[in-house]
C-alpha cells in the first residue's frame, strides 16, 4: 500500500516537471513574439531629397469699405420696418416708416437767440466805428501838422499810403544827413577841446590877454557845435514823426479791417434772422417725409430701428454697404514669410468648394510698426459673394526650392530642447533583432502641405518614424508595421 502511494507521488512529480519544462520551452521560443505585441507599432519612411513649395497660411476677417449711414430727419416713432440685415436694396427702396406728429413752432424759440446775437454784434460795431472815427481825426490832425516833412505830408494827403519802403527811404535820408552833420561837427569839437587846454595853460600863467582871446575863439567854435547838434536833433525828431505816422496808419488799417469783419458778422446774423422769420412764417406744420428710403443701392449691414420705438436723429438707423464696393482683409505674417510674396499674388481659399466666385488678391504689404519690423501686414482685396465680418482661411505663395533632406510633416516633433525626429535604429540579441527609437535633432528650413525640409546630423538612409500606435520616446523599443 505504501509502495503504491510512493510510486504515485513520483509519477506526479515527474509529470509536473515535464509540463514545466514544456511550458518553459514554449515561452523561450515565443518570447520575442509575445514581447513584440506589447511594443508600440510604428510606421516609418526614409529621409529623401525633394522640392518644398512654400505657402503662407492664415485666417482673417472680411471688412467692408465705405458704409452709408442713414439717419431720420426727426426723432419720431417707427410704425413699420421694411428691411432686415443682409437684404439687397436699390436706391429709393423703402427702409422704414415713421409716424408724423403735429408740432407748433414759435418765433421766440429761434428769433430771440439770434436777435441777442445781432444786438451784441451791433454794439461791437458801434464801438469799433467810434474808435475808427477818433483815429481818423487824430490822423488827419497829424497830417496837417506843419512840422511833418512836406514830401510825406503830400504823399499821405493825396490819397497815397506810407509803405514800409517809403518809411525806410525817408528815415535813411535823415540819417544820412545826420552822419554828414556829425562829420562836419567833429573838427569844431576837436578845436574846442584844444582851445580849452590852451585856456587852462593861460590861466595858470595869468596871461589876461591870451585868456580873453581864447575864450572868444572857444565861444565861436562852440556856437557852430551847438548849431549842428540842433540840426541833428531836428532830424531825429522828423524820423520819430515818420515812424509814428507809419504806426498810426497801420493802426488805422487794422481798425478798418476790424470794422469789415464786424460788419460781416452783422450781415450774417441779419441774414440768419431773416431766414428764420421766413421759415417760421410759413406753414406751422413742417413737411417731413415719413418714409425713409435707401440713398444708395447695396446690402443692408445693420438695422437699428424697431417698430413701436422712437428713431433718434442722433443715432444711425440703417447702415448699407454700397453696391460694387470691394471688401478687404488683413493678415499678419513674419518678415521672412512676406519675402516670398508680391502684390498681385492670388490667394487660395481653404474649403474653396464652399465659396462661389470669391477672389482674394494681395493688394498691399506694409510693416507692422508694433512688432519693431519683425512682422508684415498683408492687405487683401476680396471680391465676390462675401459679407462684412466673415472669416476666411487662405494660403498664398508658390516659391519652390530643392532640399537634400525632407521628411513627412508628421515626423517632426518638438520638446523643450527644440525640434527633432525619431529614427529607427536596430540592435542584435540572442533571440533576434530588436528595433528602438533614436532621437535626432533637426532644424526646420521650410515646409509645405505634406513635407518639411530639415537639416541635421544625417548620413543618408535614415528611417524616420511618422506615426505610432502609442506614444514613443527616444530609446524605447518599438516594432515596425508590416
Amino acid at each position: 500500500m505504501n509502495e503504491q502511494g510512493s510510486t504515485r507521488r513520483r509519477d506526479w512529480i515527474k509529470n509536473a516537471t515535464i509540463v514545466f519544462l514544456i511550458i518553459m520551452l514554449i515561452l523561450t521560443f515565443f518570447s520575442n513574439t509575445i514581447m513584440n505585441y506589447s511594443l508600440p507599432e510604428v510606421s516609418a519612411e526614409y529621409v529623401s531629397s525633394g522640392t518644398i513649395t512654400t505657402k503662407v497660411r492664415g485666417s482673417g476677417t472680411v471688412t467692408a469699405g465705405d458704409i452709408w449711414q442713414v439717419y431720420p430727419e426727426e426723432s419720431l416713432k417707427v410704425i413699420s420696418v421694411d428691411v432686415k440685415e443682409g437684404d439687397e436694396v436699390q436706391e429709393g427702396d423703402l427702409l422704414f416708416t415713421m409716424e408724423l406728429e403735429e408740432k407748433e413752432y414759435t418765433v421766440s424759440s429761434y428769433g430771440e437767440t439770434v436777435s441777442a446775437q445781432i444786438a451784441a454784434a451791433e454794439e461791437v460795431v458801434r464801438s469799433a466805428e467810434e474808435a475808427l472815427r477818433k483815429a481818423r481825426e487824430d490822423y488827419e490832425t497829424f497830417l496837417l501838422s506843419p512840422d511833418l516833412a512836406i514830401e510825406v505830408s503830400e504823399l499821405l494827403q493825396t490819397g497815397g499810403s506810407l509803405s514800409f519802403g517809403d518809411l525806410q527811404e525817408q528815415v535813411n535820408v535823415y540819417r544820412s544827413e545826420n552822419e554828414l552833420l556829425e562829420e562836419k561837427k567833429q573838427p569844431y569839437e576837436d578845436a574846442v577841446a584844444e582851445l580849452q587846454e590852451l585856456l587852462r595853460q593861460a590861466q595858470n600863467n595869468n596871461d589876461t590877454d591870451e585868456i580873453t582871446r581864447l575864450q572868444n575863439v572857444i565861444s565861436i567854435n562852440q556856437a557852430y557845435v551847438d548849431e549842428l547838434d540842433a540840426d541833428i536833433a531836428e532830424n531825429e525828431e522828423e524820423i520819430n514823426k515818420l515812424i509814428a505816422s507809419y504806426e498810426d496808419q497801420a493802426e488805422f488799417q487794422d481798425l478798418k479791417t476790424a470794422i469789415s469783419e464786424r460788419q460781416t458778422d452783422l450781415d450774417e446774423a441779419e441774414a440768419e434772422l431773416a431766414w428764420l422769420k421766413e421759415k417760421l412764417s410759413e406753414d406751422t406744420e413742417e413737411t417731413i417725409d415719413p418714409e425713409v428710403k435707401a440713398p444708395v443701392s447695396g446690402t443692408v449691414k445693420t438695422v437699428n430701428v424697431k417698430k413701436g420705438k422712437t428713431a433718434s436723429t442722433d443715432e444711425v438707423a440703417v447702415e448699407i454697404y454700397p453696391e460694387g464696393e470691394d471688401y478687404t482683409m488683413t493678415l499678419t505674417v513674419t518678415t521672412e514669410q512676406a519675402q516670398s510674396l508680391s502684390v498681385g499674388d492670388v490667394a487660395e481659399l481653404q474649403n474653396s468648394w464652399y465659396y462661389s466666385g470669391v477672389n482674394v488678391v494681395l493688394s498691399k504689404i506694409a510693416t507692422d510698426v508694433s512688432s519693431r519690423g519683425q512682422n508684415k501686414i498683408l492687405t487683401f482685396t476680396v471680391t465676390g459673394d462675401v459679407t462684412d465680418g466673415q472669416s476666411l482661411s487662405i494660403s498664398i505663395g508658390q516659391k519652390s526650392s530643392t532640399y537634400s533632406y525632407t521628411v513627412p510633416n508628421s515626423a517632426i516633433r518638438e520638446d523643450s530642447n527644440g525640434k527633432f525626429v525619431l529614427v529607427v535604429s536596430q540592435k542584435s540579441s540572442p533571440l533576434g533583432n530588436r528595433y528602438y527609437a533614436e532621437r535626432l535633432s533637426v532644424e526646420v528650413l521650410a515646409s509645405d502641405d505634406s513635407r518639411t525640409a530639415v537639416s541635421g546630423a544625417f548620413t543618408g538612409g535614415e528611417f524616420v518614424i511618422t506615426t505610432s500606435t502609442k506614444p514613443v520616446e527616444a530609446g524605447q523599443l518599438i516594432r515596425l508595421a508590416d
